[in-house]
C-alpha cells in the first residue's frame, strides 16, 4: 500500500472516530470508548510519534488539560477508597488521551469542523425528543422527577450538552447561511431552552446565562 493511500485511509478512520464520538456523546459510554479506541489506533498507525510528542509538549493548552488528569492521578495516593478512585480515573482518561490526539493531529478544515458540530447538535436534539416523549408519557417508563427524562447519561451532563448545542446554533446563525436555516436554528434554540426548563436543568440554564453574559457583543 502506498504511503499516500495509507495516510488517506487513516485520515478517514480518524474522522470516523470523531463523528462516532460526537454522535454518541448524549447516549452511550460504550460507543464513546469505542470512538476513543479508533482515534488512538489511527493515531498510532499514522506513526511519526517522536514528532507528535514534541508537538504535544509545546502545546500549553493540551498540557494544561493533561495536568488536570495528573492531579486526579496523584489524588489516588491520598484516597481512602481506591476502587472509587480508579473508577474516577477511568472516567477522566479522555483528559489524558484527547488533548494528546487533537494537539498532534492534522487540524480539521472549517467545513469539517462545522459538520462535526452539526452531528453533535443533531444528536443532542434527538436526545431531547426522546426525553420529551418520556416526560409526555408516550414511553412506558416511570419517572419521579423531570431530570430522569435523561435516560442515557447524567442529567447534569446532558444539560451541559444542550447548553453547548444552543451555542453551536448561535454560532451557525452568526455565519453566512441562508435565512431559512437561520430561522430553523432559532426555532431549535427555543426548543432546546424549553426542554431545559421542562427537565428543570439548572446547570444547563446557568451555563447558557453565564456564556451569554461573558460573550462579546457584535460591536466588540
Amino acid at each position: 500500500m502506498e504511503i499516500s493511500q495509507k495516510k488517506q485511509i487513516l485520515s478517514y478512520t480518524f474522522l470516523f472516530g470523531l463523528f462516532l464520538m460526537a454522535g454518541s456523546l448524549p447516549y452511550s459510554k460504550f460507543l464513546i470508548s469505542v470512538s476513543q479506541g479508533i482515534l488512538l489506533l489511527s493515531w498510532l498507525l499514522d506513526g511519526d510519534l517522536k514528532n507528535k510528542f514534541s508537538k504535544f509538549f509545546k502545546n500549553k493548552i493540551a498540557l494544561s488539560l493533561t495536568a488536570v488528569f495528573l492531579m486526579h492521578l496523584i489524588g489516588l495516593l491520598y484516597t481512602s477508597d481506591c476502587v472509587y478512585g480508579l473508577g474516577d480515573i477511568k472516567k477522566k482518561t479522555p483528559l489524558l488521551l484527547l488533548p494528546l490526539l487533537f494537539s498532534t493531529s492534522a487540524p480539521l478544515s472549517k467545513k469539517m469542523s462545522e459538520m462535526l458540530l452539526s452531528a453533535f447538535t443533531i444528536s443532542v436534539i434527538i436526545g431531547t425528543l426522546i426525553g420529551f416523549y418520556i416526560l409526555s408519557g408516550f414511553i412506558d417508563r416511570e419517572i419521579l422527577h423531570p431530570k430522569q427524562s435523561s435516560i442515557f447519561i447524567s442529567h447534569i451532563r446532558f444539560g451541559l450538552m444542550i447548553a453547548l448545542a444552543v451555542f453551536v446554533l448561535f454560532y451557525f446563525i452568526s455565519t453566512e447561511i441562508p435565512v431559512y436555516l437561520k430561522v430553523i436554528a432559532s426555532l431549535l434554540i427555543l426548543w432546546l431552552m424549553s426542554f431545559l426548563i421542562m427537565m428543570e436543568s439548572a446547570s444547563g440554564l446557568v451555563c447558557i446565562v453565564c456564556l451569554l453574559y461573558t460573550s462579546p457583543s457584535p460591536r466588540d
